[in-house]
């Protein structure tokens, strides 16, 4: 094998380190960025699909203090009354609109759907 072709083998492997660099300064930011919001959103819309329908109450509402488009992120904390008669506390976060923030003081009923495997996770049905 030549000095040269020996040079274009380096140099070769020179540029794919480079992109590979390159795409995981790009990938992995995004990915932190975006990954728990994604996830977050996966998982409710498999509730929703697949989510076991409830009662619940408002107990409390509560600003976290984060805001999307100008709405605050409110973490509503429920009582659930679950498929089988028993009543759980459970959290739901989710960023709200202040119209819509309006329809839900505490004392109010609401329509949940819970996670039948992990019944903490619910989310407002009909929002």
């Amino acid at each position: 094998m030549s000095e040269n072709a020996t040079e274009q083998k380096k140099l070769k492997r020179a540029k794919i380190r480079l992109a590979v660099v390159i795409v995981a300064a790009v990938v992995i930011p995004v990915a932190i960025f975006l990954g728990p919001g994604f996830m977050r959103e996966m998982d409710r819309q498999r509730i929703m699909e697949e989510g076991v329908m409830a009662d619940a109450v408002v107990i409390d509402l509560e600003d976290t203090g984060n805001r999307m488009n100008d709405n605050p992120e409110i973490r509503m904390t429920l009582d659930v009354t679950g498929k089988d008669g028993s009543t759980y506390r459970a959290v739901y976060t989710d960023y709200l609109s202040a119209v819509t923030l309006a329809n839900y003081p505490p004392g109010t009923r609401v329509k949940v759907k819970y996670d039948a495997k992990d019944p903490a996770k619910v989310i407002l049905s009909g929002i």
